[in-house]
């Protein structure tokens, strides 16, 4: 959502509406998770990494939260200025796109469940063994932890050698992801000749979780404008006025709204304890994040 695309500034009511919405959507998804952990808590299968990723997303959304609560000023030029730091909540936004973009690749994705398998344990190959890059000094507590870990990287790969979609594979494709650790593919990714094709960018695993391509193009400019220290982010930081300000925060908290309901909505997909939360909220709250989904996604 563009800020050029408002007409009017927002009031200090649609503010605290929006934020009330939001709230709403937080409270509700740490409700999913909460429900999701207790069901989960003796399992020790793979998909129990999905809850952690909700976790992890919806720490960012507390954050926000927090920056959100308070209206902040500084006397400038002898005048009360509003303060709102977009590039902070952005940078949040971006880090939440990114959550959510994981969560569906490696576990609501419609493709078999024996591709999302390979992609989960090629994420976790990816992980431990960019934790073995670390520079530590010897005999320490991590570089005792880090050499316990190269023996559960040669686990994972045990696993993924099993799989039986990864057996299917012809041996230049199963070498080429083992030894790159490439988990952000797809079935179609890994027939492309060019391998440099054969890796889906974050953008690109955004657009695939079915947020609506007009929706994501502004969500997806206007958090990486803020985001980096590009020159017109530099320059605006300095240069937006309070009614620019207001529609900045008005921007991000729908932003915010539209993805945290995708999350929830995706909990609900995979998991029944999540969908009886969802069933046991009053009819206008659930049309909430229903409204959003239909509004911000096509799928």
């Amino acid at each position: 959502m563009k800020t050029s695309l408002f007409k009017e500034v927002p009031s200090k009511n649609d503010i605290l509406n929006a934020i009330t919405q939001y709230n709403f959507l937080v409270k509700t998804l740490e409700s999913v998770l909460s429900s999701i952990e207790i069901n989960n808590i003796n399992k020790r299968t793979w998909t129990i990494y999905s809850e952690k990723i909700g976790r992890k997303f919806l720490t960012q959304a507390y954050t926000l939260q927090r920056i959100l609560e308070e209206d902040i000023y500084f006397i400038k030029d002898g005048k009360e200025r509003k303060i709102f730091d977009v590039s902070t909540t952005a940078t949040i936004l971006r880090m939440q796109l990114e959550s959510f973009s994981v969560l569906y690749h490696l576990f609501i994705d419609s493709c078999e469940r024996e591709e999302k398998m390979l992609r989960f344990r090629l994420w976790q190959l990816d992980g431990l063994q960019t934790r073995q890059k670390y520079l530590v000094p010897k005999d320490t507590p991590l570089s005792n932890k880090l050499e316990q870990e190269q023996i559960e990287i040669l686990e994972v790969i045990n696993s993924i050698n099993q799989l039986p979609y990864f057996l299917n594979l012809n041996d230049e494709t199963k070498d080429y992801l083992v030894r790159t650790a490439t988990w952000r593919f797809t079935d179609e990714t890994l027939k492309n000749k060019d391998r440099n094709k054969r890796r889906l960018s974050i953008e690109q695993m955004a657009v695939r979780t079915g947020i609506n391509l007009s929706i994501f193009s502004d969500f997806y400019e206007f958090i990486s404008t803020h985001t980096h220290s590009t020159y017109w982010s530099v320059v605006q930081s300095d240069s937006l006025n309070e009614e620019e300000l207001i529609i900045s925060e008005y921007v991000t908290i729908f932003d915010a709204a539209y993805i945290t309901s995708f999350v929830i909505s995706d909990f609900c997909k995979i998991y029944n304890t999540a969908k009886e939360v969802f069933d046991s909220l009053k009819t206008t709250e659930k049309e909430i994040i229903n409204t959003l989904n239909r509004n911000g996604r096509h799928k």
